[in-house]
């Protein structure tokens, strides 16, 4: 075997070796698409916040007062009030940004929309909405607002 067949031997071992790692790193992208795609949907579904709301007495008034008639609360309360609307309408947004980048593929749930109108529907979420939105991305503004602009279905 000359060194001219040996660098040729040496090519094509080179060559399945780069086919063996790009497969590789496809499957790896592949699960940690699937990973982040699931973690993703998770999020929006229920936060730490949901948990302390059900197990807060004080704060589930808090919410509820907020939600309806947002007067009723000092201070203190609106701020309280502001902080939990928001860890709750984070999940959402998060979710709607990432169906947005591609991180999921599947259409808008209606549940999104449903979430949408449940959390700044009211004169409360209404308030927060306004005073707040800057917080969140442009995309998902545009969205909450067409949402909140629209007929809800009955």
């Amino acid at each position: 075997m000359t060194i001219q067949d040996l660098g040729s031997l040496g090519e094509l071992i080179g060559a399945v070796a780069t086919l063996a790692t790009l497969i590789y790193l496809a499957l790896q992208i592949r699960a940690n698409t699937r990973v982040a795609r699931a973690e993703a949907s998770r999020a929006s579904r229920g936060t730490p916040a949901h948990l302390v709301l059900a197990q807060d007495g004080e704060l589930t008034r808090i919410y509820l007062t907020g939600l309806g008639d947002p007067a009723k609360l000092d201070a203190e309360e609106w701020a309280r009030f502001s902080f939990l609307l928001g860890e709750l309408l984070a999940g959402t947004a998060s979710y709607y940004d990432d169906m947005s980048a591609g991180v999921l593929t599947e259409d808008l749930p209606t549940d999104l929309e449903f979430t949408v109108r449940l959390f700044l529907g009211p004169p409360g979420g209404r308030k927060f909405w306004e005073q707040s939105q800057r917080l969140y991305s442009a995309g998902f503004r545009r969205y909450a607002d067409r949402v909140l602009a629209e007929r809800p279905p009955r």
